[in-house]
């Protein structure tokens, strides 16, 4: 028991301690308190409750301490940080704006301030108050380093930059803060400050090669492509167990179309052990990103591929490269084939399955979608992607039992994320449709905008089916038009736009709209061109209507209803 005693002992003198010096930053005058007694009382003793993280009935007797000292930015300030602690950020943010209003010199009001919007990324309000912060002290290097900070997070690398300067002048470089003060030189496009830090740096530290390749970068970017070469060129020759370096020596032979030279380096680094797997992979990543390295070297980089591939072994990211390799130089049979290939070696391979399916979804080839989409779904059964798609497929193979299934699951899975709901719900939507329940499907286009009131798909397909269905063509229209205004060139919003206006009898611009649209030759879908015969025959231009269909037919011969409007339109052509 005495133990216990002592220790509540000692930390209430801190609390009288901390209370003191508080109190003396504090707005008011010791002369203002009615009763000092009473309010040091119920201040150490939220102190004390609040060290112990009882916020609740330190919030109490700090509330009540403003009972006595309404206007005390000390009791103000306590209260915001029992409130952050509590995770009420609103409240807590309220008694420290109350607490830096009363006791605009504090500066940890301020520092404190600025951290909260930075969390909330309300950047404009964690500047303002790290600003008034280094008003109040100037000199301090913490808040020098924190407002620079912020300044690099908001894209304003000169001004970081400054900051940086000052601070480079007052301390001695080191290989911590250069390496902050190049980077923010780097962003500011400084490259003369930059230079100057580097060599300060590579004077401590004349061995390191990841300086020496950054300095190498530097000059490259002010054009001074010889220099940049030569120290390249000597880090090449010297040192390749850098990766960091290598990364800076990769980009800038992709960039001097060095191709042979950066095989060379990848032949090394491929070979050695001492590289990790995970560096290896980002080099090629690289490598593959560059279209133009990709169109050059496809056969050497493939061949180096399928060498690391022999090397690593079911290594599922090192698997991947290759169809990464495929799809950028679009070789899809190969893309499709190797995906295959890795699956049936390895039915666990995810990214695989899932870059096969997305790879079918986007052909729209929905035999092999159902296929494979409805065995990745049972392969893995928590992957809400695999239950989407292999719902829409099934929706395209009118499998609507299969489709709501599979649409019910991925709902369940996705969860709070939101786009993933989303996504499910819009297929959902027209499932419904397809079965003809179409309140069930307004309904849910209308969940799906509470969600998301600009979603251009969800407004783009209800103000579709509204049409279709004659139903509240204003609200289809005024959708419509929302759609194309943020997307004005997509063909398949504009005809919905143009189907829109035929419905509500505005022939002459639906059919400029879709005459438009169909001119393009990239725009070769069916819909178009049906839409397009229905709007001719309304202005009785049975001929070209025909046309259309035909049209239609020849793209989609699934759309053999159409042959009906054709026979029947044949025999009104003069």
């Amino acid at each position: 028991m005495r133990k216990f005693i002592s220790i509540f002992f000692i930390t209430y003198l801190l609390s009288i301690s901390c209370t003191s010096i508080l109190l003396t930053g504090s707005s008011e005058k010791k002369s203002d308190y009615k009763s000092s007694a009473e309010f040091n009382f119920l201040y150490a003793e939220g102190l004390r409750l609040k060290l112990l993280g009882d916020m609740d009935e330190a919030a109490e007797y700090f509330e009540k301490c403003l009972r006595y000292k309404p206007q005390n930015d000390a009791v103000y300030y306590q209260l915001a940080q029992v409130m952050i602690a509590k995770g009420n950020i609103e409240n807590g943010k309220r008694f420290l704006l109350k607490s830096e209003n009363l006791n605009r010199e504090n500066v940890w009001y301020n520092l404190m301030l600025s951290d909260i919007y930075q969390k909330e990324n309300k950047y404009d309000s964690a500047i303002y108050f790290i600003e008034k912060s280094l008003n109040i002290l100037p000199g301090n290097n913490d808040i020098q380093m924190k407002a620079a900070e912020l300044y690099s997070i908001t894209n304003n690398y000169k001004k970081a930059a400054e900051i940086f300067k000052q601070i480079e002048q007052k301390y001695e470089v080191n290989e911590k803060t250069g390496l902050i003060l190049i980077q923010n030189y780097l962003k500011a496009e400084d490259f003369d400050s930059a230079e100057k830090t580097l060599l300060k740096l590579l004077e401590l530290y004349p061995d390191e090669v990841f300086y020496k390749s950054l300095l190498a970068d530097v000059y490259y970017k002010k054009g001074l492509k010889d220099k940049a070469y030569k120290l390249y060129s000597y880090i090449i020759e010297n040192n390749l167990n850098d990766v960091r370096s290598l990364e800076l020596i990769c980009d800038f032979l992709i960039d001097e179309k060095e191709y042979n030279k950066l095989l060379g380096i990848i032949d090394e680094t491929i070979l050695r052990n001492d590289i990790k797997i995970e560096e290896k992979i980002a080099c090629f990543k690289k490598i593959i990103e560059n279209e133009q390295l990709v169109d050059s070297m496809f056969n050497d980089i493939e061949e180096r591929l399928i060498k690391f591939e022999d090397e690593v072994r079911d290594n599922s990211d090192v698997l991947m490269l290759r169809p990464e390799l495929y799809e950028k130089s679009g070789r899809e049979i190969e893309l499709e084939n190797r995906l295959i290939e890795i699956i049936n070696k390895n039915k666990e391979n995810y990214p695989a399955w899932e870059k096969l399916i997305l790879f079918y979804a986007d052909k729209k080839e929905w035999d092999k979608l159902f296929l494979y989409a409805g065995e990745c779904s049972r392969e893995f059964n928590l992957s809400y992607i695999a239950k989407i798609l292999y719902a829409n497929a099934a929706l395209e193979k009118s499998e609507y039992t299969i489709a709501l299934q599979e649409i019910g699951k991925a709902k369940i899975l996705a969860g709070n994320l939101n786009e993933a709901m989303i996504q499910a719900m819009i297929i959902e939507a027209e499932i419904y449709y397809r079965l003809n329940e179409y309140e069930k499907c307004f309904m849910t286009f209308e969940e799906i905008l509470k969600r998301d009131a600009d979603n251009i798909i969800a407004l783009n397909n209800y103000a579709y089916f509204l049409a279709e269905n004659n139903k509240n063509l204003d609200k289809a229209f005024k959708m419509s038009e929302k759609v194309i205004s943020t997307a004005p060139e997509n063909a398949t919003f504009l005809d919905t736009y143009a189907w829109i206006l035929f419905k509500m009898g505005k022939v002459k611009k639906a059919i400029d709209i879709m005459e438009e649209i169909i001119s393009d030759k990239n725009n070769n879908d069916a819909e178009y061109f049906e839409h397009y015969g229905f709007m001719l025959k309304s202005r009785k231009d049975c001929k070209n209507a025909v046309n259309a269909w035909k049209k239609a037919k020849e793209i989609d011969e699934k759309k053999i209803y159409l042959e009906e409007e054709i026979n029947n339109c044949t025999g009104k052509i003069k």
